[in-house]
């Protein structure tokens, strides 16, 4: 499952897509993924795996965003 957050009103969902209609504002929006996301000062230090080739980094800069692997999101350990 995915998180999405709504570039209008900056609610949150938790599903696999994102809704048509913001169920918040009732809008058709924009959603961005922020599945994983942690602001970039708690990350720097941590440890990432990847769940399909099993590739793991640590952080030693961040610039904020989404770590990606293979197409699929970063699991932070």
């Amino acid at each position: 499952m995915n998180s999405w957050k709504c570039d209008s009103c900056g609610a949150q969902y938790d599903a696999n897509e994102p809704p048509e209609i913001c169920p918040s504002c009732g809008k058709s929006c924009e959603f961005r993924e922020i599945t994983n996301y942690v602001p970039k000062m708690e990350r720097t230090g941590r440890d990432c795996k990847c769940g399909v080739c099993g590739t793991e980094i640590r952080i030693t800069a961040d610039c904020g965003g989404i770590l990606k692997c293979c197409d699929q999101p970063m699991a932070l350990e």
